[in-house]
């Protein structure tokens, strides 16, 4: 049951009753800039094309963040479920 209505505080409600999806996003945002970063400039070092440096670079994000994002919420939620049967 959630304490605070996510219709009418969408932020409050991730930090109250959803802190993993908060936790996860904001890991996988991290993860993804920097890498997707990372591999666009390595990319157009090597002489490719913008085109596909940037699809490389979007790929690596989308698989980079979806793992990162799926690791922290399942800590996070197992943590909360430990802390939560204290």
């Amino acid at each position: 049951m959630d304490r605070v209505d996510p219709l009418s505080n969408p932020l409050e409600h991730l930090l109250v009753d959803a802190p993993e999806h908060l936790a996860g996003t904001t890991a996988a945002f991290i993860v993804v800039r920097r890498l997707g970063t990372t591999v666009y400039d390595m990319y157009k070092k090597e002489g490719k094309s913008t085109k596909d440096a940037a699809i490389a670079a979007v790929l690596a994000g989308y698989v980079a963040g979806s793992a990162i994002d799926n690791l922290v919420f399942k800590t996070v939620t197992s943590s909360l479920e430990m802390k939560r049967s204290e």
